[in-house]
């Protein structure tokens, strides 16, 4: 595992690291300073990662020095914490491109099945202590308003992990509960008196995985610098009720050896469900200290970079995510900063009613325009023989029950599931532009049919197995076809369109597949991928 990073770690840090033979790299994240220029700069880097890699975002990641000192500030008003974080969201999605095809991860279950092992993603962001930083962007990304809301989001997850699978969590900055003074490893000392610094959601979470049974291993995290305020250094390795607590935040993370530069990691080796730890200084051929990454106006006890990196006897290559696989590495090629655009869709904000299948209408809904949005995207890699475009919606209800009844709502905390609303695939080198309404523009009854179009090759969509039933409207819905949440839904539904870069001119995919099987076709050929997220609901009263 990789601490906070705070813009030290460049090409030889990656290629160090592959040389290690690791199975899996996890950073807990700061890799940014006060920018987020430097941070794009450090996840480009981080992306040539030939080693699978997650990375859980810190503090530091995506946010603007003055929204970070808000934070900071607790008398700092709420409106002017809100009004600094209105472009958070375009800023991750910014971060989570440069960083592609390693995943940017947050409340997020990560299964290595061969390895009978579940990285579970905690709360991203994370700023330490009681109360609950960046609330605007978790509240709309997460739905996360409160430290009880990310309470039920961590136990839900450790619900979520099957009983045969063995959990080491991911987190920025480590859980309540591990000791309250200033040297303790993950205690305050910046504030006088306030003590325990670690997350609260975490602690709770984690008493109730162990109260559940749940085989957890240990958390891997940093945030609180193992150089400590006043002098000393603070415990970086803990173990309570069986689990093992990490601490990598060795800030900086870069000294003058006997060999020349080396730099920080520390290492886990999980083996018959033990886990040993020990801190790594690896050299860096050709490595200077005149040649280190650009400084910051950060001192130097605050740079840092955290990451983890589990041993396990296997190289592992994929990573399967709840509907499908993601393929975290493909061939050794350089990797692009894509950037997805469009002249329909405002990243962040809502979607237009002309790119929606189902409108509001007294008493409910109709249908609407249903046109395509208009995409554009650059800087695919070199190597891309083709392009496939999704479209999904993470925040449809598990249960049908009280859809679109006109006497009762669907309930905002109902658990929610995913949607597909385009699935396009072999889509030509040479295009690098969707018009609107290109590929739908009206709804079709029974839908349009899968297969191959002018711009690609159409999959089916999720309204093929809603209308199942339907007399009138059954039958196979290919292609884009846009929103139509509940008309009586209390939650806002938020819609994520992908653009991936793919090193084959066709997945071989025919016939009605599905995004599950684009998602099985493209493991080991995904170069790059870029992404905007839009909400849209019925309902008016709808947050």
């Amino acid at each position: 595992m990789v601490g906070d990073i705070h813009l030290l770690w460049d090409e030889r840090d990656t290629r160090a690291i592959d040389d290690c033979g690791y199975d899996l790299v996890l950073f807990v994240g700061d890799l940014a300073g006060f920018g987020l220029d430097g941070a794009l700069r450090v996840a480009q880097d981080i992306a040539e990662l030939k080693t699978p890699a997650l990375v859980l975002p810190g503090n530091h990641d995506a946010v603007t020095a003055p929204q970070l000192a808000a934070e900071v500030l607790m008398r700092t008003p709420d409106l002017a914490r809100e009004a600094l974080a209105l472009r958070m969201t375009a800023r991750v999605q910014a971060l989570a491109n440069a960083l592609s095809p390693v995943p940017l991860c947050g409340y997020s279950l990560h299964p290595f099945e061969a390895h009978g092992l579940t990285v579970l993603a905690a709360r991203p962001h994370s700023l330490g202590g009681p109360r609950l930083a960046f609330r605007r962007y978790l509240a709309s990304r997460f739905h996360v308003r409160r430290m009880t809301d990310s309470v039920d989001r961590l136990c839900a997850l450790f619900d979520a992990v099957p009983e045969s699978q063995q959990i080491l969590v991911l987190a920025h900055n480590g859980p309540s509960g591990l000791g309250s003074s200033r040297h303790a490893i993950f205690g305050c000392d910046f504030r006088t008196g306030d003590g325990d610094w670690g997350d609260p959601d975490l602690g709770e979470a984690l008493q109730y995985a162990r109260d559940s049974g749940k085989r957890v291993l240990g958390v891997v995290a940093g945030h609180m610098h193992h150089a400590v305020r006043g002098g000393g250094e603070r415990a970086w390795l803990v173990e309570r009720h069986g689990l093992v607590h990490v601490n990598a935040a060795r800030v900086p993370r870069y000294r003058a050896g006997a060999r020349g530069e080396e730099r920080h990691h520390v290492r886990l080796t999980l083996e018959n469900g033990r886990v040993s730890v020990e801190p790594v200084w690896l050299p860096i051929p050709n490595a200077s200290r005149k040649k280190k990454p650009v400084r910051t106006a950060m001192s130097r006890a605050r740079r840092t970079r955290r990451r983890a990196l589990v041993t396990t006897g296997r190289a592992l290559k994929t990573l399967s995510f709840p509907g499908g696989s993601a393929t975290l590495r493909g061939p050794a090629t350089k990797r692009g900063f894509m950037k997805l655009e469009s002249q329909s869709l405002i990243d962040g904000q809502r979607l237009p009613a002309a790119n929606a299948m189902g409108v509001p209408a007294p008493g409910g809904a109709q249908p609407g325009a249903n046109k395509s949005p208009h995409l554009k995207w650059s800087g695919a890699p070199a190597g891309t023989k083709s392009f496939v475009v999704t479209c999904v919606d993470r925040d449809v209800p598990t249960k049908p029950d009280d859809v679109n009844k006109p006497d009762r709502t669907v309930p905002y905390d109902l658990p929610r599931t995913e949607f597909v609303h385009w699935l396009l695939v072999d889509i030509p080198a040479s295009t690098t532009e969707l018009q609107e309404g290109q590929d739908a523009e009206g709804m079709t009854a029974r839908g349009k049919a899968p297969g191959k179009v002018s711009h690609g090759v159409r999959g089916l969509n999720d309204y093929t197995g809603w209308f199942k039933g339907d007399k009138d409207l059954e039958g196979q819905y290919a292609g884009y076809d846009g929103p139509w949440p509940p008309f009586n839904d209390e939650r806002l539904h938020h819609y994520t369109f992908t653009v991936y870069a793919v090193d084959v001119p066709s997945l071989n995919l025919s016939g009605g597949f599905t995004l599950a099987d684009a998602k099985k076709a493209l493991q080991g050929h995904v170069l790059a991928e870029a992404k905007l997220t839009v909400s849209y609901a019925i309902y008016a009263n709808a947050r």
